[in-house]
Protein backbone atom coordinates (compact mmCIF):
# COMPACT_ATOMS: atom_id res chain seq x y z
CA UNK A 1 0.00 0.00 0.00
CA UNK A 2 1.21 3.54 -1.27
CA UNK A 3 1.03 6.51 0.77
CA UNK A 4 -2.30 7.88 0.82
CA UNK A 5 -2.76 11.52 -0.48
CA UNK A 6 -5.14 14.49 -0.31
CA UNK A 7 -5.39 17.56 -2.58
CA UNK A 8 -7.27 20.52 -0.99
CA UNK A 9 -7.94 24.09 -1.67
CA UNK A 10 -10.09 26.74 0.03
CA UNK A 11 -11.82 29.50 -0.64
CA UNK A 12 -12.34 31.91 1.85
CA UNK A 13 -15.04 35.01 1.98
CA UNK A 14 -13.35 38.30 3.11
CA UNK A 15 -9.47 39.55 3.76
CA UNK A 16 -9.31 37.82 7.07
CA UNK A 17 -8.66 34.14 6.08
CA UNK A 18 -10.17 32.48 8.75
CA UNK A 19 -13.10 31.30 7.36
CA UNK A 20 -14.14 29.20 4.94
CA UNK A 21 -16.83 29.68 2.00
CA UNK A 22 -15.97 26.67 0.06
CA UNK A 23 -13.55 23.67 -0.04
CA UNK A 24 -12.59 21.06 -2.32
CA UNK A 25 -10.37 17.86 -1.24
CA UNK A 26 -9.54 14.87 -3.42
CA UNK A 27 -7.87 11.79 -1.99
CA UNK A 28 -6.35 9.23 -3.45
CA UNK A 29 -5.58 6.18 -1.00
CA UNK A 30 -3.03 3.51 -0.71
CA UNK A 31 -4.83 1.56 -3.05
CA UNK A 32 -5.15 4.20 -5.87
CA UNK A 33 -9.19 4.90 -4.87
CA UNK A 34 -10.03 7.61 -5.31
CA UNK A 35 -12.72 10.31 -3.39
CA UNK A 36 -13.93 13.71 -4.13
CA UNK A 37 -15.54 16.11 -1.36
CA UNK A 38 -17.08 19.27 -1.82
CA UNK A 39 -18.73 21.98 0.23
CA UNK A 40 -20.07 25.35 0.18
CA UNK A 41 -19.59 26.27 3.64
CA UNK A 42 -21.22 28.97 5.67
CA UNK A 43 -18.68 30.79 7.21
CA UNK A 44 -20.74 32.56 9.77
CA UNK A 45 -18.65 35.73 8.98
CA UNK A 46 -19.24 38.88 6.14
CA UNK A 47 -18.08 38.80 2.87
CA UNK A 48 -15.82 41.04 1.44
CA UNK A 49 -16.96 42.27 -2.36
CA UNK A 50 -13.45 40.80 -3.80
CA UNK A 51 -13.85 37.46 -2.43
CA UNK A 52 -17.50 37.22 -3.90
CA UNK A 53 -16.36 38.60 -7.86
CA UNK A 54 -13.24 36.34 -6.74
CA UNK A 55 -15.36 33.58 -6.34
CA UNK A 56 -18.40 33.91 -7.24
CA UNK A 57 -19.68 32.58 -3.72
CA UNK A 58 -22.48 35.03 -2.55
CA UNK A 59 -23.78 34.78 1.37
CA UNK A 60 -27.53 33.83 0.08
CA UNK A 61 -25.74 30.76 -1.55
CA UNK A 62 -24.21 29.13 1.90
CA UNK A 63 -26.98 30.30 3.61
CA UNK A 64 -28.61 26.96 4.36
CA UNK A 65 -25.16 25.12 4.06
CA UNK A 66 -23.47 23.57 7.48
CA UNK A 67 -20.38 25.35 8.70
CA UNK A 68 -16.65 24.63 8.63
CA UNK A 69 -17.41 22.41 12.36
CA UNK A 70 -20.00 20.42 10.71
CA UNK A 71 -18.20 19.97 7.53
CA UNK A 72 -14.74 19.06 9.26
CA UNK A 73 -16.16 16.25 10.60
CA UNK A 74 -16.31 14.74 7.76
CA UNK A 75 -13.08 15.59 5.63
CA UNK A 76 -10.39 15.20 8.83
CA UNK A 77 -9.37 11.52 8.36
CA UNK A 78 -8.41 13.00 4.75
CA UNK A 79 -5.82 15.70 6.41
CA UNK A 80 -4.93 13.13 9.61
CA UNK A 81 -3.28 9.87 7.95
CA UNK A 82 -2.31 11.74 4.68
CA UNK A 83 0.31 13.42 2.92
CA UNK A 84 -1.73 16.93 1.99
CA UNK A 85 -0.58 18.60 -1.48
CA UNK A 86 -2.14 21.98 -2.13
CA UNK A 87 -1.04 24.70 -4.50
CA UNK A 88 0.63 27.98 -1.90
CA UNK A 89 -0.19 25.21 0.95
CA UNK A 90 0.68 27.34 3.19
CA UNK A 91 -2.36 29.77 2.72
CA UNK A 92 -4.91 26.97 2.75
CA UNK A 93 -3.34 25.28 6.32
CA UNK A 94 -3.47 28.51 7.74
CA UNK A 95 -6.76 29.15 7.03
CA UNK A 96 -7.85 25.55 8.19
CA UNK A 97 -5.88 26.21 10.98
CA UNK A 98 -7.60 29.52 11.86
CA UNK A 99 -10.95 27.80 11.43
CA UNK A 100 -10.09 24.62 13.66
CA UNK A 101 -8.87 27.27 16.22
CA UNK A 102 -11.88 28.92 15.78
CA UNK A 103 -14.64 26.80 16.44
CA UNK A 104 -12.06 24.91 19.23
CA UNK A 105 -11.13 21.59 17.37
CA UNK A 106 -8.54 19.54 18.14
CA UNK A 107 -5.48 20.32 15.63
CA UNK A 108 -2.27 18.22 15.10
CA UNK A 109 0.55 18.19 12.73
CA UNK A 110 0.07 18.03 9.24
CA UNK A 111 2.61 16.62 6.53
CA UNK A 112 2.30 18.56 3.47
CA UNK A 113 3.93 19.62 -0.25
CA UNK A 114 3.19 22.71 -2.54
CA UNK A 115 3.00 22.21 -6.22
CA UNK A 116 3.73 26.71 -5.98
CA UNK A 117 6.67 25.54 -4.50
CA UNK A 118 7.83 22.63 -5.94
CA UNK A 119 7.88 23.97 -8.93
CA UNK A 120 9.57 27.09 -8.25
CA UNK A 121 12.38 25.14 -7.23
CA UNK A 122 12.57 22.99 -10.11
CA UNK A 123 12.07 26.34 -12.29
CA UNK A 124 9.43 24.79 -14.07
CA UNK A 125 9.49 27.13 -17.81
CA UNK A 126 6.11 28.42 -17.09
CA UNK A 127 4.96 32.52 -17.52
CA UNK A 128 4.70 31.75 -13.63
CA UNK A 129 4.03 29.51 -10.80
CA UNK A 130 0.49 30.67 -10.53
CA UNK A 131 -2.62 27.82 -10.80
CA UNK A 132 -3.55 28.72 -13.69
CA UNK A 133 -0.27 28.90 -15.61
CA UNK A 134 1.09 26.31 -14.60
CA UNK A 135 -1.99 24.42 -16.05
CA UNK A 136 -1.80 26.22 -19.14
CA UNK A 137 1.91 24.56 -19.69
CA UNK A 138 1.09 21.22 -18.55
CA UNK A 139 -2.25 21.48 -20.31
CA UNK A 140 -4.34 20.68 -17.60
CA UNK A 141 -8.19 21.54 -18.07
CA UNK A 142 -8.73 24.21 -15.31
CA UNK A 143 -11.88 26.07 -16.80
CA UNK A 144 -13.34 27.23 -13.18
CA UNK A 145 -10.31 28.86 -11.44
CA UNK A 146 -10.88 29.51 -7.55
CA UNK A 147 -13.62 26.35 -7.82
CA UNK A 148 -12.20 25.00 -5.22
CA UNK A 149 -13.13 21.37 -6.38
CA UNK A 150 -11.70 22.64 -9.74
CA UNK A 151 -8.82 24.05 -7.92
CA UNK A 152 -7.91 20.60 -6.46
CA UNK A 153 -8.13 18.69 -9.11
CA UNK A 154 -5.89 20.86 -11.30
CA UNK A 155 -2.91 20.93 -7.97
CA UNK A 156 -3.73 17.14 -8.34
CA UNK A 157 -2.75 16.55 -11.91
CA UNK A 158 -0.15 18.99 -11.92
CA UNK A 159 1.69 17.51 -8.76
CA UNK A 160 1.73 14.00 -10.67
CA UNK A 161 3.65 15.68 -13.61
CA UNK A 162 6.23 17.86 -11.83
CA UNK A 163 6.84 13.85 -9.88
CA UNK A 164 7.56 13.23 -13.84
CA UNK A 165 10.04 15.99 -13.92
CA UNK A 166 13.66 14.74 -14.81
CA UNK A 167 15.34 16.96 -12.07
CA UNK A 168 13.11 16.03 -9.16
CA UNK A 169 15.81 13.48 -7.47
CA UNK A 170 13.05 12.99 -4.18
CA UNK A 171 9.74 14.48 -3.01
CA UNK A 172 10.88 13.96 0.27
CA UNK A 173 12.78 17.45 0.27
CA UNK A 174 9.82 19.46 -0.34
CA UNK A 175 7.20 17.56 2.46
CA UNK A 176 7.18 19.58 5.42
CA UNK A 177 5.38 19.55 8.28
CA UNK A 178 2.78 22.54 9.40
CA UNK A 179 2.11 22.42 13.00
CA UNK A 180 -1.43 24.64 13.01
CA UNK A 181 -1.13 28.08 15.56
CA UNK A 182 -1.95 31.31 14.87
CA UNK A 183 0.54 32.08 17.19
CA UNK A 184 3.62 33.44 15.33
CA UNK A 185 6.22 33.41 17.90
CA UNK A 186 9.81 31.93 18.15
CA UNK A 187 9.00 28.33 16.79
CA UNK A 188 11.84 26.78 19.10
CA UNK A 189 10.59 28.84 22.56
CA UNK A 190 7.06 27.20 21.45
CA UNK A 191 8.78 23.86 21.32
CA UNK A 192 10.46 24.47 24.47
CA UNK A 193 7.38 25.33 26.31
CA UNK A 194 5.03 22.21 24.70
CA UNK A 195 8.24 19.77 25.63
CA UNK A 196 8.28 20.96 29.27
CA UNK A 197 4.58 20.90 29.92
CA UNK A 198 4.89 17.19 28.38
CA UNK A 199 7.75 16.13 30.52
CA UNK A 200 6.27 17.71 34.13
CA UNK A 201 2.54 15.94 32.90
CA UNK A 202 4.60 12.32 32.30
CA UNK A 203 6.67 12.57 35.08
CA UNK A 204 3.48 13.74 37.56
CA UNK A 205 1.37 10.96 36.13
CA UNK A 206 1.13 9.02 39.19
CA UNK A 207 1.69 12.19 41.76
CA UNK A 208 4.98 11.12 42.86
CA UNK A 209 8.32 12.69 41.86
CA UNK A 210 11.22 10.62 42.64
CA UNK A 211 15.08 11.54 42.84
CA UNK A 212 15.68 10.49 39.39
CA UNK A 213 13.24 12.07 37.83
CA UNK A 214 14.04 15.73 39.32
CA UNK A 215 17.79 14.90 38.35
CA UNK A 216 16.29 14.38 34.77
CA UNK A 217 14.16 17.37 35.09
CA UNK A 218 17.20 19.68 36.39
CA UNK A 219 19.74 18.18 33.11
CA UNK A 220 17.00 19.03 30.71
CA UNK A 221 16.50 22.62 32.11
CA UNK A 222 20.21 23.18 32.23
CA UNK A 223 21.06 21.57 28.45
CA UNK A 224 18.17 23.77 26.57
CA UNK A 225 18.09 27.24 26.47
CA UNK A 226 15.62 29.20 28.10
CA UNK A 227 12.65 31.87 26.66
CA UNK A 228 13.03 34.64 28.37
CA UNK A 229 9.07 35.18 28.66
CA UNK A 230 9.41 31.99 30.84
CA UNK A 231 11.73 32.73 32.80
CA UNK A 232 10.04 33.78 35.91
CA UNK A 233 8.05 30.44 36.00
CA UNK A 234 11.05 28.53 34.95
CA UNK A 235 12.97 29.82 38.28
CA UNK A 236 10.46 28.97 40.47
CA UNK A 237 10.81 25.72 38.91
CA UNK A 238 14.54 25.30 39.16
CA UNK A 239 13.94 26.93 42.71
CA UNK A 240 12.45 23.71 44.33
CA UNK A 241 14.25 21.08 42.61
CA UNK A 242 17.12 22.95 43.98
CA UNK A 243 16.00 21.29 47.24
CA UNK A 244 15.65 17.72 45.57
CA UNK A 245 12.19 17.66 46.38
CA UNK A 246 8.79 19.28 45.04
CA UNK A 247 5.14 18.72 46.46
CA UNK A 248 2.41 17.23 44.64
CA UNK A 249 0.80 20.89 45.27
CA UNK A 250 4.01 22.78 43.67
CA UNK A 251 4.08 20.41 40.83
CA UNK A 252 0.36 21.09 39.92
CA UNK A 253 0.89 24.97 39.99
CA UNK A 254 3.79 25.11 37.65
CA UNK A 255 1.89 22.68 35.41
CA UNK A 256 -1.03 24.99 35.32
CA UNK A 257 1.06 27.99 35.06
CA UNK A 258 2.87 26.40 32.19
CA UNK A 259 -0.49 25.75 30.56
CA UNK A 260 -1.88 29.08 31.17
CA UNK A 261 1.47 30.50 29.05
CA UNK A 262 0.42 28.17 26.16
CA UNK A 263 -3.09 28.98 26.00
CA UNK A 264 -2.50 32.56 25.58
CA UNK A 265 0.20 32.14 22.59
CA UNK A 266 -2.12 29.05 21.01
CA UNK A 267 -4.77 28.13 22.57
CA UNK A 268 -6.09 24.21 22.64
CA UNK A 269 -2.68 22.71 20.81
CA UNK A 270 -1.41 19.51 21.75
CA UNK A 271 1.53 19.09 19.46
CA UNK A 272 3.74 15.88 19.35
CA UNK A 273 6.04 17.21 20.93
CA UNK A 274 4.09 17.53 24.46
CA UNK A 275 2.90 13.79 23.56
CA UNK A 276 6.63 12.42 22.97
CA UNK A 277 7.58 14.51 25.98
CA UNK A 278 5.33 12.88 28.28
CA UNK A 279 6.69 9.97 27.05
CA UNK A 280 10.22 10.51 27.90
CA UNK A 281 9.00 12.11 31.36
CA UNK A 282 7.27 8.49 32.46
CA UNK A 283 9.93 6.46 31.17
CA UNK A 284 13.27 8.70 32.29
CA UNK A 285 13.07 6.73 35.92
CA UNK A 286 13.09 3.60 34.05
CA UNK A 287 9.92 2.90 35.45
CA UNK A 288 6.20 2.47 34.76
CA UNK A 289 3.28 2.48 37.25
CA UNK A 290 -0.14 1.29 37.61
CA UNK A 291 -1.27 4.89 37.70
CA UNK A 292 1.20 5.88 34.99
CA UNK A 293 -0.16 3.47 32.51
CA UNK A 294 -3.64 4.58 33.79
CA UNK A 295 -3.17 8.25 33.51
CA UNK A 296 -1.34 7.43 29.94
CA UNK A 297 -4.31 5.54 28.89
CA UNK A 298 -6.91 8.28 29.46
CA UNK A 299 -4.48 11.04 28.36
CA UNK A 300 -4.43 9.07 24.86
CA UNK A 301 -8.31 8.55 24.86
CA UNK A 302 -8.38 12.19 24.82
CA UNK A 303 -6.18 13.02 22.12
CA UNK A 304 -7.13 10.42 19.43
CA UNK A 305 -6.70 13.63 16.86
CA UNK A 306 -2.79 11.54 17.09
CA UNK A 307 -4.59 8.55 15.86
CA UNK A 308 -2.48 7.21 12.41
CA UNK A 309 0.72 8.94 13.80
CA UNK A 310 3.54 6.67 14.57
CA UNK A 311 3.82 5.64 17.45
CA UNK A 312 0.79 6.84 18.80
CA UNK A 313 -1.81 3.71 17.64
CA UNK A 314 0.55 1.25 18.31
CA UNK A 315 1.52 2.25 22.21
CA UNK A 316 -2.53 3.14 22.91
CA UNK A 317 -3.37 -0.51 21.44
CA UNK A 318 -0.70 -2.12 23.41
CA UNK A 319 -1.98 0.25 26.51
CA UNK A 320 -5.81 -1.28 25.45
CA UNK A 321 -4.68 -4.96 25.91
CA UNK A 322 -2.92 -4.40 28.93
CA UNK A 323 -6.12 -2.86 30.50
CA UNK A 324 -8.57 -5.38 29.11
CA UNK A 325 -6.64 -8.11 30.50
CA UNK A 326 -5.98 -6.78 33.43
CA UNK A 327 -2.56 -8.08 33.47
CA UNK A 328 -0.19 -5.30 34.76
CA UNK A 329 2.87 -7.51 35.54
CA UNK A 330 6.67 -6.26 35.73
CA UNK A 331 7.17 -8.63 32.61
CA UNK A 332 4.31 -6.21 31.04
CA UNK A 333 5.23 -3.04 32.30
CA UNK A 334 9.11 -3.57 31.37
CA UNK A 335 7.85 -4.64 28.27
CA UNK A 336 6.21 -1.12 27.70
CA UNK A 337 9.15 0.64 29.03
CA UNK A 338 11.04 -0.45 26.38
CA UNK A 339 9.13 -0.27 23.59
CA UNK A 340 8.58 3.77 24.59
CA UNK A 341 12.18 4.53 25.33
CA UNK A 342 13.56 2.99 22.05
CA UNK A 343 10.98 4.71 19.45
CA UNK A 344 12.59 7.75 20.19
CA UNK A 345 15.36 7.07 17.33
CA UNK A 346 14.41 4.93 15.10
CA UNK A 347 16.10 1.27 15.83
CA UNK A 348 18.34 -0.03 13.32
CA UNK A 349 18.73 -3.53 12.37
CA UNK A 350 22.23 -5.48 13.21
CA UNK A 351 22.28 -7.92 10.96
CA UNK A 352 25.22 -9.93 8.86
CA UNK A 353 26.98 -7.81 6.25
CA UNK A 354 25.66 -8.57 2.66
CA UNK A 355 26.43 -8.16 -0.74
CA UNK A 356 24.72 -5.08 -2.13
CA UNK A 357 24.37 -6.62 -5.62
CA UNK A 358 20.16 -6.63 -6.96
CA UNK A 359 19.60 -5.49 -3.64
CA UNK A 360 16.80 -2.24 -3.38
CA UNK A 361 18.12 0.51 -1.30
CA UNK A 362 16.34 3.87 -0.66
CA UNK A 363 18.48 6.51 1.32
CA UNK A 364 16.97 8.94 3.96
CA UNK A 365 18.27 11.85 5.90
CA UNK A 366 21.99 13.84 5.86
CA UNK A 367 25.07 11.26 5.23
CA UNK A 368 28.72 12.28 6.11
CA UNK A 369 29.79 10.32 3.22
CA UNK A 370 28.73 13.64 1.35
CA UNK A 371 25.69 14.25 -1.00
CA UNK A 372 22.85 11.06 -1.26
CA UNK A 373 23.28 11.66 -5.17
CA UNK A 374 26.97 10.50 -5.04
CA UNK A 375 26.51 7.38 -2.36
CA UNK A 376 23.45 6.08 -4.84
CA UNK A 377 25.99 5.94 -7.42
CA UNK A 378 28.62 3.84 -5.65
CA UNK A 379 25.79 1.78 -4.87
CA UNK A 380 24.84 1.40 -8.61
CA UNK A 381 28.33 0.94 -9.40
CA UNK A 382 27.81 -2.61 -7.14
CA UNK A 383 25.27 -3.32 -8.66
CA UNK A 384 22.55 -2.46 -5.99
CA UNK A 385 19.45 -0.84 -7.46
CA UNK A 386 17.97 2.43 -6.10
CA UNK A 387 14.72 3.21 -5.26
CA UNK A 388 13.68 6.77 -4.23
CA UNK A 389 10.77 5.90 -2.34
CA UNK A 390 9.75 3.49 0.17
CA UNK A 391 7.77 0.44 -0.88
CA UNK A 392 7.63 -3.40 -0.45
CA UNK A 393 10.43 -3.97 -3.40
CA UNK A 394 13.14 -2.11 -1.40
CA UNK A 395 15.50 -4.48 0.99
CA UNK A 396 16.94 -1.74 3.07
CA UNK A 397 16.52 1.62 4.18
CA UNK A 398 19.59 3.66 4.79
CA UNK A 399 19.63 6.40 7.61
CA UNK A 400 22.06 9.09 7.10
CA UNK A 401 24.61 9.19 10.02
CA UNK A 402 23.74 12.96 10.54
CA UNK A 403 20.27 11.94 11.44
CA UNK A 404 18.02 14.55 12.56
CA UNK A 405 17.01 16.68 15.54
CA UNK A 406 13.67 15.97 15.09
CA UNK A 407 14.06 11.89 15.87
CA UNK A 408 13.73 12.81 19.86
CA UNK A 409 10.33 14.33 18.64
CA UNK A 410 9.44 10.95 16.87
CA UNK A 411 9.76 13.06 13.45
CA UNK A 412 11.46 10.63 11.63
CA UNK A 413 10.44 11.56 8.46
CA UNK A 414 8.51 10.63 5.39
CA UNK A 415 10.61 7.25 4.31
CA UNK A 416 11.21 5.71 7.99
CA UNK A 417 8.05 6.41 8.95
CA UNK A 418 6.85 4.64 6.50
CA UNK A 419 9.49 2.21 7.05
CA UNK A 420 8.69 1.49 10.38
CA UNK A 421 4.76 1.15 9.73
CA UNK A 422 6.40 -1.48 7.16
CA UNK A 423 8.02 -3.77 9.52
CA UNK A 424 5.20 -3.27 12.14
CA UNK A 425 3.14 -4.72 9.48
CA UNK A 426 5.76 -7.72 9.06
CA UNK A 427 7.08 -6.42 5.68
CA UNK A 428 11.12 -7.70 5.53
CA UNK A 429 12.30 -4.21 5.34
CA UNK A 430 15.37 -3.18 7.25
CA UNK A 431 16.66 0.09 8.36
CA UNK A 432 20.67 0.10 8.36
CA UNK A 433 22.94 2.89 9.62
CA UNK A 434 25.41 5.11 7.20
CA UNK A 435 28.18 3.06 8.85
CA UNK A 436 26.94 -0.60 7.99
CA UNK A 437 26.01 0.73 4.74
CA UNK A 438 29.49 1.46 4.07
CA UNK A 439 31.01 -1.53 5.13
CA UNK A 440 29.10 -3.72 3.28
CA UNK A 441 30.54 -1.38 0.12
CA UNK A 442 33.91 -2.09 0.98
CA UNK A 443 33.62 -6.21 0.99
CA UNK A 444 31.21 -6.10 -1.96
CA UNK A 445 32.93 -6.52 -5.75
Amino acid sequence: MEQSITFVDVETPNYQNNSISSIGVINVDGDGVVTTKYFLVDPEAHFDRFNIELTGITPEMVADQPNFKEVWSEIEPYFTNSLVVAHNAVFDLSVISACLQRYDLPIFPIFYTCTYRISRALKIPSNSYKLNDLSSYYHVTLDNHHNALADSKACMEIFYYLLKEPNLETLDQYVKCFEPTLYRGNKDNKKYLEVLIGLLTGIGFDNYLNKKEISFLNNWLTKNQLPYEYANIVKELKAVLKNEYITHYQHLHILNELQYMKSIKAKNIRSLYEFMAILEGISCDEVINDDEIMELNKWMKENEQFKGTYPFNRILNKLEKIIIDKQISTIVTDELLYYIKNFFKPELDQGDLFDVKNKVICLTGNFCFGERSQLEKLIVLKQGIISKSVTKKVDYLVLGSKGSAGYKYGKYGAKTNKALTMKSEGHKIELISEARLMEVLKLSK
